[in-house]
């Protein structure tokens, strides 16, 4: 258990097969959730398969070569990429991942040393106390004033957790937010980690949002959300 600790603590400071299945979920506003689709896309993991949902407005394109050698080489060593959702606009300028700023997109990894392993809730509950206590946290209305007030020397070196909550008994959120430098510029992005029991198996789905406001952080929980349950409704 303390091995699986320590990978999770390590995880924190970071087109395919058909099938008759499917659950589709908005977008925009991920008004709805259906079952009555075709996944997009299916990998595997070990010794199981994951269908991935098809998401309207969204693309699954872990597959794409163009996309696949833009997102390894951001990866972090010890975790495997098994899908990655881009939004239609982002995707239609694929040959330029290196160029442009995007933002509203999911991750969905695991850890490679855990493959294979089997986990159960009350593992799900233990890991979720040891990201509580290895993570940054800040009371949010004090955190909104800052970024608001815009004030001079404001910035956090690591996410800082706003909520963590669990969507379904399957799931555990951690909403947070984080600075991203790219060359002279400094952004906050919200970020939505959240780790799901499939087939007794631990994988973990991001979705990633510019910081605009309060809402932002809404949106985020709301897509992220309504993402979780289409994947497990699928596997």
């Amino acid at each position: 258990m303390r091995f699986f600790y320590i990978l999770l603590i390590l995880l924190v400071v970071s087109c395919g097969k058909s099938k008759e299945k499917e659950v589709v979920a908005e977008s925009a506003d991920l008004e709805a959730v259906s079952t009555d689709s075709k996944c997009e896309t299916e990998t595997s993991f070990g010794d199981i398969d994951i269908c991935f949902p098809h998401i309207k407005g969204m693309k699954e394109c872990y597959s794409d070569p163009r996309v696949k050698t833009h997102v390894d080489y951001t990866g972090m060593d010890g975790n495997v990429i098994l899908g990655y959702y881009f939004s239609d606009e982002t995707y239609a300028n694929a040959d330029q991942l290196g160029e442009i700023a995007y933002d509203d997109y999911f991750k969905v990894y695991a850890v490679e040393q855990l493959k294979n392993m089997k986990i159960t809730s009350k593992d799900m509950n233990d890991l979720k106390k040891v990201i509580e206590e290895t993570t940054l946290k800040s009371d949010w209305n004090a955190v909104k004033n800052n970024i608001e007030k815009q004030l001079e020397g404001f910035s956090f070196g690591k996410p800082i957790l706003i909520e963590s909550y669990q969507p379904r008994s399957d799931i555990w959120s951690f909403l947070t937010l984080m600075n991203v430098v790219s060359g002279d510029q400094e952004n906050t992005l919200v970020m939505n980690m959240s780790m799901v029991k499939i087939k007794d198996r631990l994988i973990y789905y991001a979705h990633y949002l510019d910081y605009e406001d309060e809402e932002t952080l809404k949106s985020s929980k709301t897509k992220s959300d309504r993402f979780g349950l289409a994947l497990l409704s699928l596997n």
